[in-house]
């Protein structure tokens, strides 16, 4: 969501989220990058749309990258995997 209300565990200070671009695409990402000149990194230019780990990452076309899930879709490349485990219950 866009707005998270919420505090924090010890009830010092109310604490409140926004996420300004949770509805974002990657291609208005992309576009808000190339429009406003925003420093990225090198790997993008080498067509690296999202960074996996070094040994199951690939490049990815450029034309792809703004398909359904094509910024991920060099990550795990001929793997059953998708997600790096950091994120997986």
């Amino acid at each position: 969501d866009v707005y998270e209300e919420g505090a924090p565990a010890d009830g010092a200070l109310h604490a409140d989220k926004v996420n300004a671009i949770a509805h974002w695409t990657f291609r208005d990402c992309w576009d808000y990058i190339e429009v406003n000149g925003v420093p990225y990194h090198p790997l993008h230019d080498e067509g690296y749309p999202s960074l996996g780990d070094v040994q199951s990452t690939l490049p990815v076309p450029k034309e792809k990258w703004f398909e359904y899930a094509g910024e991920r879709s060099g990550r795990w490349s001929g793997e059953s995997k998708t997600e790096c485990g950091i994120h997986v219950k």
